[in-house]
């Protein structure tokens, strides 16, 4: 297996998930020296397009987490667009420093049925869409190093055929699948419960 290229997904509408996905897939890059392309999924526009990965591809595919889950206006998008051929993939959740509750579980489950092989999960902190202060300046230091520490350990692993007998992400995230609940109900007045479709 001979890695080719590397090619990072992310919607990102505040640019922090953007920004941690591709450091991961630069520090990637450096130690494949291979080319790094971005899909930035945000805008409309760019999610009628199917996206098809061979196993010459690595993907990293990111969200940013909203209420501890994926999403749910975009979730059906990212399972209709990208689709792998066994391709070696990273799935990745960007958080408030909160709680990324579900959504890791969430990506991983969406990724493997769209063919992709899983051999890591990531959830990583960003400063929070909706405050100045809750993580802010954020990715840190120690959050760039745990970064460029998870790239040497996924470019080892890979680089050792250890991916072949390996499905890390699946062995932690996807065994509790079924605990995954119902979407978030926010209250319309004061118990009443407003729908919300997923």
């Amino acid at each position: 297996m001979k890695i080719k290229r590397i090619v990072t997904v992310y919607f990102s509408p505040t640019g922090g998930t953007k920004k941690i996905s591709s450091m991961l897939a630069n520090d990637l890059g450096q130690l494949w020296k291979i080319p790094i392309e971005e899909i930035d999924f945000t805008l409309p526009s760019a999610r009628v397009k199917k996206y098809h990965f061979s196993t010459e591809d690595f993907v990293i595919i990111a969200s940013p987490v909203y209420a501890g889950r994926l999403p749910n206006k975009i979730m059906p998008d990212y399972k209709q667009c990208f689709f792998g051929e066994d391709t070696l993939a990273v799935p990745m959740v960007v958080y408030g420093n909160r709680s990324y509750g579900d959504a890791l579980t969430e990506l991983c489950l969406i990724m493997r049925d769209c063919g992709f092989h899983l051999i890591g999960a990531a959830a990583m902190v960003g400063r929070h869409a909706f405050s100045q202060t809750l993580a802010k300046d954020r990715p840190d230091e120690r959050d760039m190093a745990e970064i460029n520490t998870f790239a040497e350990n996924l470019a080892g692993s890979i680089d050792k055929g250890r991916c072949q007998i390996q499905r890390l992400a699946e062995d932690r995230f996807l065994k509790n699948q079924a605990a995954v609940g119902a979407y978030y109900t926010p209250l319309k007045g004061e118990y009443e419960k407003k729908s919300v479709k997923v």
